[in-house]
Parts: structure tokens; sequence; C-alpha cells
């Protein structure tokens, strides 16, 4: 079926990131996660996530300093953490709901099989009535733990453009990224 196939191509670019009391926690004691996205702007591949992770992981942080913001990049050992998260962060914007992080492939030290979406047009064409858009993430309530096991389950929303809204932005211009 095609959003099995969609489910697929999009995968490629994303994943989950999540915010825990130390790397080798156990899931049970994940505080809370989101999807990111893989981005090459051109100038500089970049992960863009929600501003509340960041801003769940700040506060847990700033409260205990052994927590870590980290990504899985695949199945099994495939989870990483930011060293310094604070150093990666190049944007944020709390009325998009969005944070952006530097994040280049040769910063991974794990074998993985992502990629960074490329970004052709700036500024991004503005979506049409009748345009079709697809959101994929990974909702905290389909989180499913049991002891060193953790499974994050997808969901892939198509979507048919049928009425316009104002833009959030209003900007339209291309990110100094």
């Amino acid at each position: 079926m095609w959003v099995e196939q969609l489910d697929r191509e999009l995968f490629r670019y994303c994943g989950p990131i999540f915010v825990a009391p130390a790397l080798n926690s156990y899931p049970e004691q994940m505080i809370g996660n989101g999807t990111y996205a893989l981005i090459d702007t051109g100038k500089k591949r970049v992960l863009v996530t929600c501003c509340h992770v960041w801003d769940e992981y700040e506060k847990h942080h700033d409260a205990k300093s052994e927590t870590v913001l980290a990504v899985s990049l695949g199945d099994g050992n495939s989870c990483i953490k930011f060293n310094n998260p604070e150093n990666h962060r190049i944007s944020i914007d709390r009325d998009l709901d969005l944070v952006v992080l530097e994040f280049e492939p040769e910063a991974i030290p794990v074998p993985h099989n992502k990629s960074w979406f490329g970004i052709s047009d700036w500024p991004i064409p503005k979506i049409e009535k009748g345009n079709h858009i697809v959101i994929l993430g990974f909702p905290g309530v389909w989180r499913k733990t049991a002891g060193v096991e953790c499974v994050f389950k997808r969901v892939v929303i198509p979507h048919r453009q049928q009425n316009l809204w104002v833009e959030a932005s209003g900007s339209g211009r291309r990110p100094n990224v």
C-alpha cells in the first residue's frame, strides 16, 4: 500500500528523540520523547525537533545534570546522546515549537541508515488548496517499554489540504543555517 511505502521513505529522514535520566537508563525511566527530522539546508546538516522536547530536556537537566537528550537512529544499539546539547543548538522558536540542532553525519559513532532531507527550494513553497502533505511522528503515548526493551511506534498521517490558513512566521525567508 502507498502509505507503507511513504512511511519507509520518510523514516530515512527522521526518528525518535528522547529525554532520559542517563543513556544507560531503563526505558521505563524515560522522561519523554518526540520526533526529529534530519535536514540538509545546503549550508549545514541539522536536526529539527519540537521546542517542547528541548524544554523538557532543559528542565530535567537543570535539576539533574546527568539527564541526556538522545536520538534513536534505528534498531538495536543505535541510540546516541548529544554531548553538551546546548553547544549544538543553532536556533529556537517557541512560537513555532521548533528547535534546530547542529547534527553532522561525521558526529555519529554508530551504524545507521539515516539520510538528511535536502531542501532544494528556498523559500519552501507555500501549500495550496488540493496539495497533499504528510506528517510522520513518534507519539509518546505509543512508546512501549518493558525491562530493557523500548519500541517507538510511529504514525504516518497523509492529508489533502482543503483550506488555506495564514502562515505562522509570515516571513518565508531562508533560515540562516
